[in-house]
């Protein structure tokens, strides 16, 4: 067993560091970590040479077990041998690892016991449709579901694996023909379809009562509960936003536009042009809609569909009436840890409406609603963007269209611009705060210039309970070091 010589030390008021003596030299090491919260547990893993080695460690990183695998046991890839790790999923008894590919997906659980993994469930895809792949995957209390589409059959899939009885396919949702109701095609033309083959590619996967604090939400958005999956697209020339709904218990399927922009070609591509993003929390749908001379938010019922409140905010004296928080971007031209406060409310919209546009909604406090948005606008191609748009973690996977969108990752690109602010409304009336300077971890996180480090070898990040655990290896010292936010 690994000896642990485990200090931890307060760098600023949100900052510690641990050190763990694990090995990560080698040039092709990767890691990846999660936590359980059914046995307060953190899992780490190393892959290193064709090994992968699986730690098991307490809250306060002492090691409780450790055993090693061979990588190509749980690989689908024959050219790097590096296994294709998606999710985890943690129960009471057991510990469970998703890996996929377009070919097929394995559940394989870890028995720190007895030091092995065994082969829990596989489903293989691609037998009765040639293009149908996964696009999401969803854990569940008891079960954990899985999505898959075919494009030519224009259909979605849903798997369901029940620990200890294997995956079942439960039903299959039929898309609609058309994302435009004929009554919408009279009056704004058959140009504002959405295509929903290249819309279910690389979806933002969430749970809409448990979101992330620290991934944050592309236009194009997967949200799930217990009975209903709602799939969010951005409909063509930032018209508006489409909604497609289906429901898990039986199998229907409704679509809902709301395209509150009028199209002018004059105005595409122009900072008159108002863009809109939307995102979901628990049963609200949120619309943020913007151009550089005004803001507004339209609040709808996720379920009914019906309007409950808008707001809306010019972009010179009254954008803070709706935004409680210093306007930042992170990085420049020049440099990407170049950090500024935009007082110009007309250029902070302006700048954002740019980029890669995100927004956020999650719970804060007992009774807030707290919107972080904003937008990445490269300064530096976009070489390796994708890749890191779809995970949360650093580790095995890069590959793969599966997976979260973080803040994290992101920072490390090579001089972007990481523009961003917050909202804060409350839940029971969804009034706008009356709160100022408002900050979350995600500004302590975007300030700090240790994660710059992430871009190294045999990085992890691992979210838990409210706090963040970045894992950067230290080649010098040959240990880990984790920053906690």
């Amino acid at each position: 067993m690994l000896l642990l010589n485990t200090c931890i030390c307060p760098v600023f008021s949100q900052l510690y560091e641990i050190y763990i003596p694990i090995s990560a030299n080698e040039k092709d090491a990767d890691a990846v970590g999660y936590f359980n919260p059914h046995n307060n547990t953190f899992v780490l893993e190393q892959q290193s040479k064709g090994i992968i080695t699986r730690m098991l460690y307490d809250t306060l990183f002492n090691l409780k077990k450790k055993y090693t695998i061979p990588a190509d046991s749980v690989s689908f890839s024959e050219k790097s041998k590096k296994p294709l790790f998606l999710k985890e999923y943690c129960t009471a008894e057991n510990t469970y690892e998703i890996y996929a590919n377009n070919k097929g997906i394995e559940i394989w659980q870890l028995d720190f016991e007895a030091g092995t993994d065994k082969k829990a469930a596989a489903l293989a895809l691609q037998e009765h449709y040639k293009d149908e792949r996964i696009i999401a995957i969803l854990p569940g209390t008891d079960k954990v579901s899985f999505l898959t589409f075919s494009p030519k059959q224009e259909k979605i899939f849903l798997y369901n694996y029940f620990p200890g009885r294997g995956i079942f396919l439960q039903r299959d949702f039929t898309l609609p023909e058309q994302s435009l109701t004929k009554a919408e095609i009279k009056e704004r033309g058959k140009f504002l379809a959405v295509k929903y083959t290249a819309g279910l590619n690389g979806l933002f996967v969430s749970d809409l009562k448990n979101p992330s604090n620290y991934q944050i939400s592309p236009a194009n958005q997967l949200l799930y509960n217990d009975t209903a999956i709602f799939i969010i697209l951005s409909t063509p020339y930032n018209a508006g936003v489409h909604l497609l709904q289906l429901n898990r218990n039986n199998g229907n399927v409704s679509f809902k536009n709301f395209l509150i922009n009028k199209i002018n070609p004059d105005k595409i591509n122009t900072p008159v042009e108002k863009i809109p993003i939307a995102t979901a929390y628990d049963s609200l749908l949120i619309i943020q809609n913007s151009n550089a001379a005004m803001l507004e938010y339209s609040i709808y019922n996720l379920n009914t569909k019906e309007l409950i409140k808008r707001y809306e905010a010019e972009g010179d004296n009254s954008l803070y009436s709706l935004v409680h928080s210093d306007l930042k971007q992170i990085g420049t031209y020049g440099s990407k840890d170049e950090e500024k406060e935009l007082s110009n409310e007309r250029r902070f919209l302006r700048r954002k409406n740019k980029g890669l546009l995100f927004m956020k909604a999650v719970k804060a406090e007992n009774d807030s609603l707290l919107i972080t948005f904003g937008s990445f606008v490269m300064t530096e191609g976009i070489g390796g963007t994708f890749l890191r748009l779809a995970t949360s973690n650093i580790g095995f996977y890069l590959f793969t269209p599966i997976g979260t969108f973080g803040v994290v990752p992101y920072l490390t690109l090579s001089r972007n611009k990481f523009l961003f602010a917050h909202s804060k409304f409350s839940l029971q009336t969804l009034q706008p705060s009356l709160t100022s300077n408002l900050t979350t971890p995600i500004d302590r996180i975007a300030n700090d210039k240790k994660i710059d480090d992430l871009e190294k070898n045999s990085s992890f990040i691992i979210e838990r309970n409210e706090k963040l655990y970045v894992g950067i290896f230290n080649k010098r010292k040959d240990k880990y070091e984790i920053f906690i936010y």
